[in-house]
């Protein structure tokens, strides 16, 4: 199997796990789960993350194209 191929086929293997996991999951603990969640959103700087991958993608399809 290709590589790409494989590393897609992990992830939506992984987010189907967790939205199983979330249905079985009581409402009190996805509610912990969000909280805990949002809480750490407000602490991340995202922009910054996102700026850094894209410079990231866009460093390396310059290196790809060389």
């Amino acid at each position: 199997m290709d590589k790409e191929l494989t590393k897609i086929l992990m992830f939506m293997i992984f987010f189907v796990v967790v939205v199983v996991l979330l249905w079985v999951m009581p409402n009190k603990k996805i509610n912990t789960i969000g909280k805990f969640l949002t809480s750490l959103l407000q602490v991340l700087p995202i922009t910054k993350i996102a700026e850094a991958c894209i410079s990231y993608f866009k460093s390396k399809n310059a290196s790809k194209a060389e």
